[in-house]
């Protein structure tokens, strides 16, 4: 069995996702930082963060459209149709 490089990332990995955290971070400045399903914004007390998962609504985690992502709380993201490919079709 080959060795795996768990943590380890190609350079084209890495500049996608600077460009996912701007976006990202440009999201939750114009929707501020709280589910937009349940409107759940509970700060964790140990690091001060609202644990907050971006989702692509369209199951197509290339398309970074505005429109196609959404702001969910952990719970909210895991009863999407398609939360870590259950509901997607791989290609």
């Amino acid at each position: 069995m080959g060795k795996t490089n768990f943590g380890r990332f190609r350079k084209d990995d890495l500049t996608q996702l600077a460009s996912f955290t701007r976006i990202r971070d440009r999201l939750f400045k114009l929707r501020g930082r709280k589910c937009e399903r349940c409107e759940w914004a509970e700060v964790n007390p140990y690091n001060g963060f609202i644990p907050v998962q971006i989702d692509h609504i369209d199951g197509d985690r290339s398309n970074n459209a505005l429109d196609n992502l959404i702001i969910l709380c952990p719970n909210c993201h895991s009863l999407t149709e398609k939360f870590m490919f259950y509901g997607a079709k791989r290609k």
